[in-house]
């Protein structure tokens, strides 16, 4: 597999320092996230952005994340569009090939009003992204308020969307907390999988796992082995990407933190 970094892992960095570190771990490409981007591109151009990524001999993959991008009124529908417009456009400046969009709440809707709801939605956010030529992932969220918790219901609602330019992230902390099973992803088709972000969870209570209970991988309870060899199955061979809000991290040396994120999930896809 293309080994990837997520922004969130050296979360306290900019995100020159991540595009720096990424080069220096050997990682093939970066996941970039928008509010370093927003940052950065108040003093730099994309064309500093795009030297700075060859300079360190990696490649953007993804701008993570458009949040709560389904299940929105009228209002917050649009505020979602505009998002999607703005994330579309830094990607197809610096060839970034994808953006990734995250579910809305569930509230107390229907299965059936969630998927018509969402399908609708993301294929907007869809055609949008595609007047730039950039392709919409949808990575769904294991939190017991989120619309879309598993493998199977992010692809039910790329299915019905219907647009040729989009695919779903599969993260593993969302699969585990989300109660995802080995079954839903052989049930994929490879080229539905946009990137698979890599992580292990603490050992705590399904419905009270958070972001910020990653840790590396193989020092949590996340049966990673399983979910790799499930997803190599299928035929993928893309990026997988580390992804660990980690409070820890952020007082630790970010270098080293990439090296061992690296080592860890190496021996898992490599």
């Amino acid at each position: 597999m293309i080994l990837g970094i997520n922004g969130a892992t050296t979360e306290k960095c900019s995100l020159e320092d991540d595009i720096r570190i990424a080069g220096a771990c050997s990682y093939d490409v970066i996941e970039l996230r928008m509010d370093k981007m927003e940052t950065y591109l108040k003093t730099h151009s994309f064309e500093d952005l795009k030297a700075l990524m060859r300079t360190a001999g990696v490649r953007p993959w993804t701008i993570n994340a458009i949040g709560m991008s389904t299940m929105q009124d009228a209002a917050g529908e649009a505020r979602v569009m505009k998002k999607t417009e703005q994330f579309a456009e830094f990607a197809a400046a610096i060839e970034c090939p994808w953006i990734v969009a995250c579910p809305g709440a569930k509230e107390n809707a229907s299965w059936d009003e969630i998927i018509t709801k969402s399908a609708a939605s993301f294929a907007k956010q869809a055609d949008i992204a595609w007047k730039k030529r950039v392709h919409l992932s949808f990575e769904f969220l294991g939190f017991p308020w989120a619309s879309v918790q598993t493998v199977s219901e992010a692809y039910a609602v790329v299915k019905a969307a219907n647009r040729g330019n989009t695919g779903i992230t599969i993260d593993t902390a969302h699969f585990y907390s989300g109660s995802s099973t080995l079954a839903e992803i052989s049930a994929l088709p490879a080229q539905a999988l946009a990137v698979f972000h890599m992580n292990d969870l603490v050992d705590k209570p399904k419905d009270e796992i958070g972001d910020y209970d990653r840790v590396m991988p193989g020092d949590g309870v996340i049966p990673l082995a399983d979910i790799v060899t499930e997803v190599r199955r299928i035929g993928f061979d893309g990026v997988a990407s580390i992804e660990i809000f980690n409070h820890d991290f952020n007082t630790q040396d970010p270098n080293a933190v990439a090296k061992k994120a690296i080592e860890t999930m190496s021996k898992y896809v490599k």
